[in-house]
């Protein structure tokens, strides 16, 4: 029976089933396993044999594992016995967990399913069971395969590597170089990188540094590591050199100036990686003359000065200086300066041009002079308008000699800072407010209206976006800046109410249905005598109960709506609502006058019914207790009861059809 290759998904943590060892010398009567022919298939070549029973079989930590099968071959004359069965089962049992393994009867191939824990390292045991086996003669007693096999780990060949770029890993000078190290790809995705930078002896871990390749522009020792499952890891350690910097040197580094042209000598080199390799460049302060060679070992020079060469290696861009001074010896000295008009001037918004005048003079004796400008212009003076160091170089027409001055020329034409504050962008009709120009240096201001003061007043002149702008100007440079504020003004909303007073009987529902043209309707409200009514409230009052503390006396509720646009709020909108107690005839007559003022029965308030519209054709007569008549009016006027004595009153109420109300009221001043 030969192998049979099956190819399934799977995790790494099967990295141990490779060690699976099966011998026949285990108790079983019935069968014995050919180990030479048996197989387990992982998914990378090659694939491992078994070992013998209670054998230790060595698993590499980098192994991968995907798929696992086992692939049994058996041993002649006992192979019928779980070969031919319709039904075999097989488990592996770990520690203390079990997991059941499928069989496939064609290709005689055990798999352990996806589904299975995490396995380590130890002893294992795989029992196979075929469910049609029968005992084969007196030897043979059982139907059952039992292995038993020990796994462990090595990292023994797990090779790390590092390969820099540039190699050797040396650094540069160059802007943003760095030296690339690529360490080892992890063999498995259970294998992952690090790596670490020695620091004061100690290798520490680089934070974020978790990819095969690591970029460095620091120099240092690093170290890459691998590390699996298992105590799987490996390490290599590579060191990353600083950039190889040249070195300079003048000697003497004070030289006598002997012509009016001569050459510096005595520059001397060392780690330079050649003469090849090697840049010049010399520069000179304001005085010193470069007149040829300025990228040449030795230039020529035609004025005391100070001299400094830099010396660049083209390989690594790294450099170094050194520095001579030139001082006259046996010729003339040419003294060259530059001044300027206005004296103190600088380039800014105000002052565009600026006069530069050249004057020289010869020690000893005297001559007269040529002139020659950086900027190409011959003459004694020159007018400028950009910033930049102007030089000159005075050339004595008797003796040659040269001298030379500069002038830096700075420029100030930066724009102040401006900007426009408000408390408020969005106002209503009508209103107005203050705008405040925020700067941070001295400035002139100057307002769209020609006013010169830090704030304006804004007074929008129609609906919308109205912009107003300022501009203001430096005291130091003279410069300019401008910044504009858009104010926006919105129409005052109005209130409209379907009706503005309302009398309810007590315990009823009421509405006022106000609208708004604005964006929302608001209200506030007061209540005599009416209980629960909200203090404030948004959009219309849609059936609200009006209910009444005391049930023998009217009640009011005085609302103020308001129409809100855009935080505009409209004048208020008074909308007044009358709770009656519940009347049999109609009309109701309080029986209790308390003129003193708390708003509440101050009056002798006797209303009608809203169908009345008459109330001169109601007849008021009042008696005192003697029986004399002290009031007589119609109900179109209220009766004041404040001239009157407390007391008890009886009333005839006569209605326009001849009917007679009568009852009593009482005027009592409450303390």
């Amino acid at each position: 029976m030969s192998p049979f290759l099956k190819k399934a998904a799977f995790t790494i943590a099967i990295l141990i089933l490779p060690g699976i060892t099966i011998d026949s010398a285990i108790a079983q009567d019935c069968i014995s396993v050919n180990t030479a022919m048996s197989r387990v298939i992982l998914n990378q070549a090659p694939h491992p044999k078994l070992a013998n029973n209670q054998d230790t079989v060595t698993i590499l930590c980098t192994r991968t594992v995907t798929d696992v099968d086992i692939v049994l071959a058996f041993k002649g004359n006992t192979e019928k016995y779980f070969e031919d069965s319709t039904t075999l089962t097989a488990t592996l049992t770990y520690k203390s967990s079990t997991f059941i393994l499928t069989y496939d009867q064609n290709s005689n191939t055990l798999h352990l399913p996806n589904s299975q824990m995490n396995l380590q390292d130890g002893l294992y045991t795989l029992n196979v069971t075929a469910k049609d086996c029968s005992a084969y003669n007196a030897a043979c007693t059982n139907c059952v395969l039992n292995y038993v096999f020990y796994v462990q780990y090595t990292n023994a060949l797990l090779f790390v590597d590092i390969e820099p770029v540039p190699n050797p890993p040396v650094l540069s000078c160059f802007p943003g170089d760095a030296v690339i190290l690529n360490g080892s790809q992890p063999p498995s995705p259970a294998i992952k990188p690090q790596w670490a930078r020695l620091v004061s002896g100690q290798f520490q871990d680089i934070p974020g540094a978790t990819a095969p390749t690591y970029s460095t522009s620091q120099p240092g020792t690093f170290r890459y590591t691998l590390t699996g499952p298992m105590s799987c890891s490996g390490s290599n350690i590579i060191g990353v050199s600083p950039p190889l910097l040249p070195e300079v040197a003048l000697q003497p580094d004070t030289q006598i100036l002997n012509a009016c042209k001569q050459k510096i000598i005595g520059v001397s080199m060392q780690n330079t990686g050649g003469t090849d390799n090697i840049m010049f460049g010399w520069t000179t302060n304001s005085s010193g003359i470069i007149i040829e060679g300025d990228t040449t070992s030795s230039p020529l020079i035609g004025a005391p000065g100070t001299y400094t060469v830099t010396i660049t290696r083209k390989d690594n861009g790294c450099l170094a200086t050194a520095t001579a001074t030139l001082v006259a010896g046996n010729i003339p000295v040419i003294s060259t300066q530059i001044t300027r008009e206005p004296a103190t001037g600088r380039l800014d918004c105000r002052l565009t041009k600026i006069k530069l005048q050249a004057t020289a003079s010869q020690a000893p004796g005297s001559s007269p002079f040529t002139f020659s400008w950086s900027d190409g212009s011959s003459g004694s003076d020159i007018t400028v308008d950009a910033p930049g160091i102007y030089s000159v170089t005075a050339t004595a027409t008797n003796s040659g000699c040269q001298g030379a001055a500069g002038l830096l020329i700075t420029q100030d034409i930066s724009k102040p800072s401006i900007a426009i504050m408000s408390p408020r962008d969005t106002i209503c009709d009508n209103e107005s407010v203050v705008l405040t120009a925020i700067t941070q240096e001295p400035v002139l201001y100057l307002w769209y209206d020609n006013s010169t003061s830090s704030t304006n007043t804004a007074a929008p002149l129609m609906n919308g976006v109205n912009k107003y702008g300022i501009t203001v100007t430096a005291v130091d440079n003279g410069c300019t800046n401008s910044a504009e504020k858009g104010i926006v003004q919105v129409d005052e909303p109005q209130v409209f109410c379907q009706e503005t007073t309302l009398s309810v009987i007590n315990g009823e529902q009421g509405s006022l249905n106000c609208t708004t043209s604005g964006d929302r309707l608001t209200w506030v409200a007061s209540s005599t005598n009416v209980r629960n009514i909200a203090a404030a409230g948004n959009g219309p009052v849609l059936n609200q109960i009006f209910q009444l503390d005391n049930i023998q006396t009217p009640g009011k509720v005085a609302y103020a709506f308001y129409g809100v646009n855009a935080g505009c709020t409209s004048l208020p909108m008074e909308a007044l609502v009358t709770v009656l107690p519940v009347t049999t005839e109609g009309i109701f007559i309080p029986e209790l006058i308390t003129p003193n003022g708390d708003g509440l029965n101050d009056t002798w308030e006797i209303l009608l019914p809203e169908t009345v519209t008459n109330p001169e054709a109601y007849a008021v007569r009042l008696f005192n207790r003697n029986g004399a008549l002290v009031y007589e009016d119609t109900l179109a006027n209220n009766f004041d009861a404040t001239p009157y004595p407390d007391g008890a009153y009886y009333y005839i109420i006569t209605t326009p059809g001849g009917e007679t109300l009568r009852g009593a009221v009482t005027i009592i001043r409450r303390r």
